[in-house]
């Protein structure tokens, strides 16, 4: 092998490694905003700034994970190249719109005195734009890990409200006084948690967890579903359950099996499902 080519190989394998590296670290910097974003509920920001209390400065009312994914953004789009392609090219280009027509509305809001509800558009639908700037900017196995990672988030919040109504006692802080204890596992509001459970519900079967997984990870989030109290999310999720049972494909197995499967999982599913709504409620 020639010097120029033998040169020309290892500059390869090192733009490479380093590619690999950056995506590693991009990748363990997006799951920690993302987290924190979903994660730190308000009750625990106030404990640390005014975030939802009256009084206290602009950048208070903004979250920690508000500001990890700002601050992620622009390292992730200008840091190295990044390809898109087919229907990723025009979701980059309408997010970039929604992004810069969000933008455009905070100094308006602070011309007009209302600096406090600029911070609620900041913190709720500019870092939105901003996360999906975000992910896009991420290779496609990046993407699907960060979708493990949020999903495996809000199944552990399932498993956590679920003991919580159990126990009678919530493992985080919680402000509010209700007539009737309800569950907030990782989430900031009991129909915050039963809305996050019902949502993520139709991501479950879009994973490449073994099919066993994913039929438990759906069970975990119907129950914890109806441990929240949430009725509508509780009916929704009921609905999209019966109807992924149903109509997802099993791989592996002819439709014959399947059937039986189907018809093996639902059974229990509403038998199980039955007797702990029972017991969650007793």
């Amino acid at each position: 092998m020639s010097y120029p080519a033998a040169a020309s190989e290892r500059l390869l394998s090192s733009q490479a490694r380093r590619q690999n590296a950056l995506s590693i670290l991009f990748f363990l910097c997006a799951a920690l905003a993302f987290l924190l974003r979903f994660t730190v509920s308000p009750q625990i920001m106030n404990m640390v700034v005014d975030y939802t209390a009256d009084g206290g400065s602009f950048y208070e009312k903004l979250h920690f994970g508000t500001y990890a994914i700002f601050l992620l953004l622009p390292f992730v789009l200008f840091s190295r190249p990044f390809l898109l392609q087919g229907d990723e090219i025009g979701i980059f280009k309408a997010l970039l719109l929604y992004s810069a027509l969000i933008f455009a509305l905070v100094p308006y809001l602070f011309i007009t005195g209302r600096a406090g509800s600029s911070g609620f558009i900041i913190d709720t639908y500019l870092v939105a734009g901003a996360a999906g700037l975000l992910m896009l900017a991420l290779n496609a196995e990046v993407r699907r890990a960060l979708g493990d990672v949020v999903l495996g988030m809000v199944i552990l919040s399932a498993v956590m409200g679920t003991i919580e109504a159990v126990t009678q006692h919530r493992f985080l802080p919680y402000g509010l006084n209700e007539l009737q204890f309800r569950p907030i596992g990782l989430s900031a509001h009991p129909l915050a948690l039963g809305a996050l459970c019902a949502t993520v519900i139709g991501f479950v079967p879009l994973t490449r967890w073994r099919i066993w997984v994913r039929v438990l990870a759906i069970f975990v989030l119907l129950v914890g579903c109806a441990a929240s109290g949430a009725r509508a999310a509780l009916l929704l999720a009921a609905g999209e359950t019966l109807i992924l049972l149903m109509f997802v494909p099993w791989p592996r197995l002819i439709l014959k099996h399947q059937r039986q499967a189907k018809s093996v999982v639902l059974v229990f599913a509403l038998a199980a499902g039955a007797v702990l709504v029972a017991i969650l409620f007793s």
